[in-house]
């Protein structure tokens, strides 16, 4: 589910809404907005947004936090064209098979992701290599791929 169905979902139980309810407020079936905070419906976020806003009366905080929830629910990824043949290579492993990552490999990315982060602000030496993180996440992209 989508980090933006999740603060739909949130915003509707934290007003005491029932979903018939606040799909009514939001213009919208039941079903439909079921769908969206089961992440079985797609959405445009941003023409949603106004209906979210407006229906369930966001405060200003609840805006800028829902503007952030719909950033991470983008489902498109740009990567920058001046990227390696190889990196296009990882980012395109990763992307299909992220949804099979299990909450370790998860944390093991994230820390990954950071280690490489501080690396390069630090521009130092760090216990795990650049090249070892990336070969490791090859592996793990590889592993998944083929344990399907």
């Amino acid at each position: 589910m989508s980090p933006a169905a999740t603060l739909l979902r949130h915003f509707r139980i934290n007003r005491g809404y029932q979903q018939k309810y606040a799909a009514y407020l939001l213009g919208h079936d039941q079903s439909y907005l079921s769908g969206i905070e089961n992440g079985y419906t797609s959405v445009n976020w941003n023409k949603f947004k106004t209906k979210v806003t407006s229906g369930y009366q966001l405060t200003d905080a609840e805006i800028v936090e829902l503007d952030e929830a719909i950033k991470l629910s983008n489902h498109k990824i740009t990567l920058p064209l001046t990227m390696s043949e190889e990196n296009f290579k990882v980012a395109h492993e990763l992307i299909n098979t992220v949804e099979f990552l299990n909450p370790v490999e998860l944390e093991l990315f994230r820390t990954n992701l950071s280690l490489l982060s501080q690396k390069s602000q630090e521009n130092s030496m760090h216990w795990i290599s650049r090249a070892a993180l990336m070969k490791l996440a090859r592996n793990s992209a590889h592993r998944l791929k083929t344990s399907l």
